[in-house]
């Protein structure tokens, strides 16, 4: 199952604050309603420390988490692309902004291009993601949610990186728990999902099988 988050793609444009807590709780509540729990959770970038803080809120609720170059607490996140993401307009503009998250930028194709614009003209899209940016994020990109540590998860956790990433910046890898298996990736950048598929998926796959 893949969620479309308050503010993205076909949900709802009105939100709060768009703080991760706000975005966890309305996921676990989905997971609640459809009773779909325990769960294997994969969350990317911001999705990352949304699935950290599912897990401290509900920990019942999750069987493992496949964190994917992740957001999480003593990050920091390129303002550039953030700015640049919220106020590109052009074609152009937005396929520089949207290279930065490949280390192959020919995976930018056109359509891809075109949706994100489309999805940004709608009414009210700008302004929910401004929310969510202003929410987590200060304005050189260091992440505010230092309430997700790490070291407070108990539900078994991996993390796949892109070597290559240039969207996050990590806090030092070394001095992450012991009980995180963590699997850097080389010739991908922040989309490892995309770039490399099924690397990934073999990685997913094997972890909550196991």
């Amino acid at each position: 199952l893949a969620f479309d988050l308050p503010g993205h793609g076909g949900s709802t444009l009105q939100i709060p604050k768009g703080s991760v807590t706000e975005l966890a709780n309305v996921l676990l509540l989905a997971i609640e309603k459809k009773k779909f729990g325990p769960v294997h959770l994969v969350g990317h970038s911001l999705g990352g420390a949304i699935t950290l803080m599912m897990a401290l809120e509900k920990p019942e609720l999750i069987k493992t988490i496949s964190l994917i170059c992740p957001v999480y607490a003593g990050c920091k996140v390129n303002s550039e692309f953030l700015d640049g993401f919220l106020n590109a307009v052009s074609r152009k503009a937005m396929k520089g902004v949207l290279g930065k998250l490949y280390f192959d930028t020919k995976a930018v194709k056109r359509k891809f291009i075109d949706e994100t614009l489309r999805f940004k003209r709608f009414d009210g899209a700008k302004e929910a993601l401004l929310k969510i940016r202003g929410s987590n994020f200060t304005e050189s990109g260091e992440y505010t949610g230092k309430d997700t540590n790490l070291k407070d998860i108990r539900v078994p956790m991996q993390m796949i990186n892109g070597v290559n990433d240039k969207i996050i910046s990590q806090a030092l890898l070394k001095d992450l728990p012991s009980n995180i298996d963590v699997h850097e990736i080389e010739g991908t950048g922040h989309m490892p999902q995309m770039e490399q598929y099924v690397q990934v998926n073999e990685l997913i796959k094997r972890f909550v099988i196991n």
